[in-house]
Order: structure tokens, then C-alpha cells, then sequence
């Protein structure tokens, strides 16, 4: 995963890019951050069986910043 600051959608964003199969966020890490994916698609997991896709436009970890965990 590589970060860089991304001023054109959030002013204090940074944008991340992931490569097939890297893990964005694992169940129950404590985050405070929420992502919004601009392309692709996002599997969403619950241990080994996949429970929803997001797909791009949507965000992802969007309760983290308010004390939830992904």
C-alpha cells in the first residue's frame, strides 16, 4: 500500500493505492479513517467468507472515525 496527499477530492485526503488481494483494513483494527474508493471494486470479508462488494464511488470504513471498527 503507497499514500500520497490528495488535495482534488478532500482537502486533508491522501490517497491510497492497494494492488490485487492487499488488505485495506482487517476486521476489528482500530481506525480513524473512512476511504472512498474512486475505481474498482472492494470485497468486504467477514473471516474467510465474503459478505458485500463495494464498488467504486462508495466508502468503506466509514464508521471508523466515530469509534466503531470496521
Amino acid at each position: 500500500m503507497t499514500t500520497a496527499p490528495d488535495d482534488s477530492v478532500f482537502p486533508s485526503g491522501h490517497t491510497v493505492h492497494l494492488t490485487v488481494g492487499e488488505v485495506l483494513l482487517a476486521e476489528g483494527d482500530e481506525e480513524d479513517a473512512a476511504y472512498l474508493l474512486p475505481s474498482g471494486r472492494c470485497a468486504l470479508s467477514r473471516g474467510a467468507e465474503q459478505v458485500d462488494v463495494i464498488d467504486a464511488g462508495e466508502f468503506v470504513g466509514e464508521i471508523s472515525p466515530f469509534g466503531g471498527t470496521p
